[in-house]
């Protein structure tokens, strides 16, 4: 079955299982623990409790071991999921990916046949876990009783877990507490000896021997995964280049939070093509580098202008002949080096601004997606980070190999262009493109449907190539006059969602039901009442997102329903909403707050849910309300997308990477209660809802839109 993801689903309960070993008494952190932390998430449900994401269910609730690192294990089935850590029984505190505070959830998959699945939570780095997503990585040696743990070589003491909360791939530890002297490790993944590695990453290899100088000295164990090298340095973990707390803002300007005295040390821009980027004991090592130079003026007046939140960053100068566009198609980082030529700090670089400058003046004029020309379809696609582009066309929505089309680049725009024959008006299409992924950490290879789609396959799993102007596309009497411009009439509005308005409407045929075409039945309850309303003075009806979103499988095949009589429990009982949450990944529900292309209609409400049909019978509908008396405005979620980063429901982060999100200063992608934040205030990302709203108006005859967080998006319509 193909459908789309939810960001909600859920798991099989198992009999939790707690591993405790007995330790040392408890330390002083100890104390500031919390009363209780539980994995909160859509497997809540599976694990007995009356709903999902339910902190307070005693089911959910994870054990403190005795080196105080919170544990709970089940067996679930095959799936994917997700979660977060909640303290205290409430969501007040929470921590997520990246053990960010009321971070994004946590993915999981669990593969087919189901697995038993421990999750750990750390409360001094507020990173939590399960050993699907990462190996539970321990640094054990003769030292481990220093640090409180029952006996030296204990790969099942967590007092030295190792942990990579930012996902790069590099696992530390680091402590103040051991005294001076020789001691020997190795790193074990399991928590057993079954799997550990020794001197140079050699499996069962020797043990590493390191020295503490000093009593209390601060020592860092570091685990690489990719080449299982375990070292031990002296001094704080290296920085990690996931994090990107340096902002590229023009070609010649980078801007980078500097602690101490900016002005004793010296600066590296580093870059590489294929990525392999590191941040080594003395600067950047994995690609090329370049010289950057501090300027002690700070941040110039115009930036501070568009950048205030960056006002008091300091800002370190590229040189003027530096190919920035080239680096920019791959991995991309800073360095600061202190006078004893030690890396004092280092980071990834956001680089929305400097694309801004370098492309999209330009490219904010260009056509994008979809277009005809003299009867022959053209594809462009804004990618100006890719290394590569080429289009994948498919002859229909099932066919499984595609014929390969170069594409070309415009240096100047970062569009990639290819006009095609005339037999391909109606087939099917994605974009292949290579390009460096910053939630990956590699140049990765992406098949992708366009942003600028104007038709999907079923589930979203293909664009196609359509001209809405063909005449099968149009319903009679589309071009009849339309009713007095919005702007010009006082406003009462009924707010609707497309599949609740018929879903449970006898009066509509089966199956038409909770779809477009229900409004297209003069004679139905539904559409009665609201020719009632119009006489009444309602003036406009207002439609829940419209626009293809993900969490709904759009063949009615591939759809479940709960499954228990709900109405059979009691008033007050908690069974109905647990009956629910089965089937909630996969029901006929969905708000349509996780938009995945802008500018389709969703094919859940269409009764043919592949191709074009699905834009004639919205237009019937729009044309069924017109005839009503009432307009027409559709709810908008620009600012939403269903999924950031490598996630296949990310449409735009797949093809720009780090572009298209809105990010903390520290690059994270920022999120509300539902889905991913776009930022419309990069100039590409207004684009796209500019024509995207032009193409509702214009093309499907929409009255007016409304914009869900319109303080969030300054868009200067033009």
């Amino acid at each position: 079955m193909a459908s789309r993801s939810r960001r909600v689903a859920g798991l099989a309960a198992g009999a939790a299982t707690i591993l405790l070993i007995p330790l040392l008494p408890l330390t002083a952190e100890a104390a500031d623990q919390p009363s209780a932390v539980a994995v909160a998430g859509d497997l809540d449900s599976e694990f007995g409790c009356g709903g999902d994401w339910a902190p307070d269910c005693d089911q959910a609730q994870m054990t403190r071991r005795a080196d105080d690192v919170w544990q709970l294990t089940a067996d679930l089935p095959a799936g994917p999921f997700a979660y977060k850590a909640a303290l205290d029984k409430a969501w007040d505190v929470n921590y997520g990916l990246n053990a960010a505070p009321g971070g994004a959830n946590i993915p999981i998959t669990v593969p087919a046949g189901g697995a038993k699945v421990s999750f750990f939570y750390d409360h001094g780095t507020h990173w939590i876990t399960d050993t699907l997503t990462a190996p539970i990585a321990t640094a054990a040696g003769d030292f481990q009783s220093e640090l409180g743990c029952p006996s030296d070589w204990s790969p099942d003491c967590l007092r030295t877990w190792l942990q990579d909360p930012d996902g790069d791939d590099t696992y530390t530890f680091t402590t103040t507490v051991l005294p001076a002297g020789t001691y020997q490790v190795k790193a074990t993944l399991g928590m057993s000896w079954d799997v550990n590695y020794g001197q140079d990453g050699v499996q069962g290899g020797d043990n590493i021997a390191f020295t503490v100088p000093a009593d209390a000295t601060t020592t860092t164990f570091s685990y690489d995964a990719p080449s299982h090298s375990l070292t031990v340095y002296a001094g704080e973990a290296r920085p990690s280049l996931q994090a990107a707390r340096a902002h590229w803002l023009t070609p010649g300007a980078i801007a980078w939070k500097l602690t101490g005295d900016p002005a004793t040390r010296t600066y590296q821009l580093g870059g590489a093509p294929g990525g392999g980027l590191r941040a080594g004991p003395s600067g950047l090592t994995g690609g090329a580098t370049i010289p950057l130079t501090y300027d002690p003026a700070g941040m110039p007046a115009d930036l501070k202008a568009k950048y205030p939140h960056l006002a008091t960053y300091s800002v370190l100068r590229v040189p003027a002949r530096t190919d920035v566009a080239a680096l920019l198609r791959g991995q991309v980082a800073v360095a600061a080096i202190d006078a004893d030529g030690s890396l004092a700090d280092a980071s990834s670089l956001q680089i929305p601004g400097v694309l801004d400058t370098l492309f999209a003046a330009k490219a904010r004029r260009a056509t994008l997606g979809p277009t005809y020309r003299a009867g022959r379809p053209a594809l462009s696609l804004w990618a100006p980070t890719a290394q590569t582009a080429s289009v994948e066309l498919y002859d229909s929505p099932t066919a499984t190999t595609p014929a390969l089309m170069p594409m070309r680049r415009d240096d100047a725009t970062g569009v990639w262009s290819v006009t095609g024959d005339r037999n391909w008006d109606r087939k099917f299409y994605r974009y292949r493109i290579k390009v460096f992924a910053p939630a990956a950490m590699e140049v990765v290879t992406n098949s992708v449907t366009d942003p600028y789609s104007l038709a999907l396959s079923t589930d979203s799993e293909l664009s196609q190539i359509v001209d809405l102007d063909d005449r099968d596309l149009i319903p009679r009497g589309w071009n009849a006059p339309r009713l007095p411009d919005i702007a010009n009439t006082r406003q009462q509005i009924q707010e609707l969602h497309i599949g609740d308005f018929s879903t449970e409407d006898t009066t509509v045929p089966a199956a038409s039901r909770g779809s477009y075409l229900a409004f297209t039945d003069t004679d139905s309850a539904g559409m009665r009442h609201l020719r009632e309303l119009a006489r009444s003075g309602v003036t406009t009806v207002h439609l829940l997102p419209t626009f293809d979103f993900g969490g709904v499988p759009e063949n009615p095949a591939d759809r479940d329903q709960p499954p228990c009589d709900l109405t059979s429990y009691p008033a007050d009982s908690d069974q109905q909403q647990a009956c629910i949450a089965r089937t909630q990944g996969s029901d006929d529900f969905n708000w349509g707050y996780n938009p995945l292309h802008y500018t389709v209609p969703e094919g859940s409400y269409a009764t043919r849910p592949t191709g074009a049909a699905r834009t004639r019978q919205f237009r019937e509908m729009v044309q069924a309300l017109h005839r009503a008396g009432l307009r027409v405005v559709l709810d908008v979620v620009y600012n939403h997308t269903a999924a950031a980063g490598q996630d296949p429901d990310s449409v735009l982060d797949r093809i720009v990477p780090g572009y298209y999100q809105r990010l903390s200063l520290n690059g994270t992608v920022t999120t509300d209660s539902c889905c991913a934040d776009t930022a419309p205030e990069h100039t590409m990302m207004n684009k796209l809802v500019v024509d995207s709203v032009k193409t509702w108006a214009e093309q499907y005859q929409i009255d007016g839109f409304r914009f869900d967080l319109m303080g969030l998006d300054p868009m200067p319509f033009r």
